[in-house]
């Protein structure tokens, strides 16, 4: 509660209003409430309080958007931040974006998903658009609207087998060493991209590598070193095979020399001179990890922990794939068993 103080004859009472960036600094705004008592200037002063705590603020749903941005730029991660900027500056949220947050309701949501559904866009880009228009309203004093959003249809997850593996790493053992080195970490470590561009050899420790900060795209499009991971389960460490470990250059600092798209396009490349199938990408070999696992019989638990996620939701939705030669070999199992029934 706000305390007043003694100004003249009066009693004045100030309570934090709003946010306003000047100069690109947040800067603090405050309500004066003045009465002749101290009693009376803190009475309005909790009344306005409580008002405001039960009350959306008088905000457009744009402004709403943009300041949500802004006060959470410095807690979400950079790459975070400018899919959010880049979904702000489409013109998606048209329809409600001069709209006061307190008019907002359940219906005028359900129509501009509506408009999206209408326009053919992507059930997993409204989630993405909605993503960001959801905490935006909740910070502007709008409270759960249940809306009903498109079902997000997952697409089949490919997963390489050993031998495409084994065929890939013996590609880039003779002609890209340094790719080799992500291609390892990637599928024997469950790495990310933006992970293996920010490993140094001080992150090693006999066949342990400790994962400890990524490499992500600035709002302004520049690569930069993030000190943390992207999740907080992400920084882990992680057991490799020796082999691994042995066959990386330890003279390197970093390790891999290029950004994240730059290790992208050159597993690409390498894939189409393997003669690999085009959908086999370097995060394909997260799935690799996660399914050989699974074959393995290895806890979920564990296999979370390993591979840095937060909770097991994501890696069971779009990691815990079946490979294909093993399904074979399970499919072959139970038509013999039927056979030697019938």
């Amino acid at each position: 509660m706000a305390h007043a103080t003694k100004r003249g004859r009066n009693w004045r009472c100030l309570v934090f209003s709003h946010y306003e960036y000047k100069d690109g600094k947040k800067v603090r705004r405050y309500k004066s409430f003045t009465a002749p008592t101290r009693r009376e200037a803190e009475r309005l002063a909790a009344q306005y309080e409580y008002d405001r705590a039960h009350t959306p603020q008088t905000i457009t749903v744009h402004d709403a958007i943009e300041q949500y941005i802004s006060v959470k730029e410095s807690a979400l991660s950079p790459s975070t931040v400018t899919g959010y900027r880049s979904y702000f500056r489409t013109n998606k949220y048209e329809l409600i974006e001069d709209m006061d947050v307190s008019t907002v309701d359940q219906r005028t949501l359900q129509l501009w998903v509506a408009s999206m559904l209408d326009e053919e866009y992507a059930p997993k880009y409204i989630h993405n658009l909605y993503g960001l228009l959801r905490p935006a309203l909740t910070m502007a004093g709008v409270g759960s609207i249940p809306i009903t959003l498109p079902m997000v249809i997952m697409p089949d997850i490919y997963v390489p087998t050993d031998k495409e593996l084994k065929t890939l790493l013996a590609y880039l053992d003779k002609n890209d060493r340094e790719t080799k080195t992500a291609a390892m970490l990637a599928a024997f470590g469950s790495m990310r991209r933006s992970e293996i561009c920010a490993l140094k050899p001080s992150d090693f420790s006999g066949n342990t590598v400790t994962v400890q900060r990524a490499i992500v795209k600035s709002s302004s499009g520049r690569w930069v070193e993030k000190k943390t991971n992207k999740t907080v389960k992400s920084h882990r460490t992680i057991v490799l095979p020796k082999q691994v470990v042995d066959g990386i250059d330890m003279t390197h600092d970093p390790l891999i020399a290029l950004d994240p798209d730059q290790l992208s396009k050159r597993f690409r490349k390498a894939v189409k001179h393997a003669q690999m199938p085009q959908a086999f990408c370097l995060h394909a070999l997260r799935h690799y990890y996660v399914s050989i696992a699974h074959v393995l019989g290895i806890p979920d638990a564990y296999v979370m922990k390993m591979g840095g996620w937060q909770t097991d939701y994501v890696m069971k939705r779009h990691y815990r794939a079946t490979l294909s030669d093993v399904e074979k070999k399970e499919q072959d199992k139970l038509s013999t068993h039927f056979s030697k029934m019938l």
